[in-house]
């Protein structure tokens, strides 16, 4: 179903955005309370992304199938027009030749051409009309040398057209050829994105269950511990209240004195930690983060404190015991600002 899904969003995202520059990729904060969903999320955006990238990847191959094509179809045009050009050049250098020595012959006065034609006429009528024979076949060579000189202008326009045509082709062809070499780059490195991802994902995935499992122990070693107490012991170190609502937090640790309807209230002492690693439950510490006494809070409980935000029960501590938490911050100096809080937070069981 994830799969369909990605697919649908994909198709939407390439018909609607196919050129459009893709944003940077960013990488999840490891170790924030839902570390899960936000690997999920890299890697669904990143198969998003390589299928956009497969998309145009094609499309850069098949157009430079088309420019080179047209290439090479110029390229044939071209030299057919080169051999014409060649050609009309040759005719009419033999055209212009012929003319020259016919009109050369025409005023000989010696030996055999044109003149004795005229000369050995039989009477004034044959003179004649050898005389016009004379004219018409040279106004004929005249306008044959003008047809070839014509057809060599075009030939030649039409080589020197289709030069510039192909100088143009080859420099799409090029500029197509680069593009396409950048999309199949880009292509390989979200395919090992994608797949450096989907490990990533798996490993957050068998870490949380690795954590579920620590804190169900845990929870349940409190549990065992809360059972075999004196019967005497502080009302406080149990949960006192059955929760009649839950509720998924959605920013954790962002700072919000407007109290959640549901769940359970708890006077509690907070203080305020910034040490780096992981928790007893397995989590990298993070905003959202909240060491509790899994005797008074189960581990893995999702809860909502005044001045901090919305947090996950996720550690432990030595010094945590009964109604007491412990906050992550980023540094020392908001951990000692923080100080010690009296405050009444909501406990989602």
């Amino acid at each position: 179903m994830r799969r369909a899904l990605l697919i649908m969003i994909a198709v939407l995202l390439v018909t609607t955005a196919i050129t459009a520059p893709l944003p940077p990729m960013t990488l999840p904060a490891a170790g924030a309370v839902g570390e899960v969903a936000a690997a999920q999320e890299a890697h669904d955006d990143a198969v998003i992304r390589l299928l956009i990238l497969e998309r145009r990847a094609a499309d850069a191959e098949r157009d430079l199938a088309e420019a080179e094509l047209e290439l090479s179809a110029t390229q044939e045009a071209l030299t057919r027009a080169s051999d014409t050009a060649a050609k009309a050049v040759a005719d009419h250098e033999a055209v212009q030749g012929r003319f020259s020595a016919r009109l050369a012959e025409s005023y000989r006065t010696r030996g055999l051409g044109w003149l004795e034609l005229l000369l050995t006429s039989g009477d004034f009528s044959e003179f004649v009309n050898r005389s016009e024979f004379v004219s018409r076949i040279l106004a004929e060579e005249a306008l044959l040398i003008e047809q070839v000189e014509a057809a060599g202008s075009d030939a030649a326009t039409a080589v020197a057209d289709l030069d510039q045509t192909r100088a143009e082709q080859e420099a799409k062809v090029r500029s197509v050829q680069e593009r396409s070499d950048e999309l199949s780059a880009a292509q390989r490195e979200q395919e090992r994105l994608v797949a450096t991802l989907g490990e990533r994902l798996d490993d957050v995935r068998a870490a949380a269950r690795a954590s579920q499992e620590r804190m169900a122990e845990e929870n349940a070693r409190a549990a065992a511990a809360v059972a075999s107490s004196d019967a005497t012991a502080s009302p406080q170190s149990s949960p006192t209240a059955t929760p009649t609502t839950t509720r998924t937090p959605t920013t954790a640790g962002a700072k919000d004195d407007s109290a959640p309807s549901g769940g359970r209230q708890l006077k509690v002492k907070a203080y305020a930690y910034a040490l780096p690693g992981r928790t007893a439950s397995g989590l990298s510490v993070g905003i959202g983060i909240v060491a509790v006494d899994p005797r008074v809070i189960k581990l893995g409980t999702r809860l909502y404190i005044p001045g901090y935000g919305e947090g996950l029960a996720a550690d432990t501590g030595g010094d945590i015991k009964g109604n007491t938490i412990d906050v992550w911050v980023p540094t020392e100096k908001q951990a000692r600002d923080w100080g010690i809080k009296y405050i009444t937070i909501t406990v989602y069981d």
